[in-house]
């Protein structure tokens, strides 16, 4: 049997202390597994993307426990956390993060540059560049692109290190519903395909309506599991 990519056990987050404290997750129990989309929804402030961060080993100011692929995320220094991160998990925005400055190719062979990679980054870019359906595009620069093009890019960048999860953040919030819609298969692609966990954060319907499981959180606590 298979190790989940994630579990979860009442995991609660608080900010603040005294009369100040705000509690952003209340004991969350949650299973997720790889080769599966799970969609994380709820109203603005529900806890949403401070679930994200705690999953992406960001935060560790959280109580209860997490396990990522059966190991405890609290057992690990920030230097081990940043090197799993390194490994294991590639990271999808709503506003691109690419820099203007760099060609397509260098941008999603940012993550070389931190960590080690087999091979040659610029033959693991176009590889990455070609499976998010951007062949022929490596020498542009991000400006020339439209708002669709530079999510697959930016999400070529996430999959550069062949990382076994990804956790994205609103990425069709910047989209028209084409190239929204276009996003959305990509990523269940990337599950189906390379059995990849991707949990995305989000509003869109689009997104969710795809997800093999919707999570639902209002303030804080997990309302709906399906």
């Amino acid at each position: 049997m298979s190790v989940p990519a994630y579990e979860l056990q009442a995991v609660s987050r608080t900010f603040g202390v005294g009369d100040a404290a705000r509690r952003a997750l209340d004991a969350v129990s949650l299973t997720i597994e790889a080769g599966e989309v799970t969609a994380i929804t709820g109203p603005s402030g529900s806890g949403k993307s401070t679930l994200l961060a705690i999953l992406g080993a960001l935060d560790a100011g959280y109580v209860g426990r997490v396990s990522l692929q059966g190991v405890d995320l609290a057992s690990l220094d920030e230097r081990a956390r940043a090197r799993l991160r390194a490994q294991k998990i590639g990271f999808v925005f709503q506003s691109f993060h690419l820099l203007a400055h760099l060609s397509v190719r260098d941008n999603v062979s940012v993550p070389a540059l931190f960590a080690r990679s087999a091979g040659d980054p610029a033959s693991r870019a176009e590889e990455v560049l070609a499976r998010v359906g951007l062949p022929g595009r490596s020498r542009d620069r991000p400006d020339a692109l439209s708002g669709g093009q530079r999510q697959r890019v930016a999400i070529a960048r996430a999959l550069f290190a062949s990382p076994e999860i990804l956790l994205c953040d609103e990425p069709t919030g910047n989209l028209d519903r084409a190239s929204s819609a276009e996003i959305v298969a990509l990523l269940v692609r990337e599950a189906r395909e390379r059995g990849r966990a991707v949990v995305v954060v989000t509003h869109d319907p689009e997104v969710s309506s795809r997800a093999d499981r919707e999570v639902s959180l209002r303030d804080g606590a997990l309302v709906e599991a399906a």
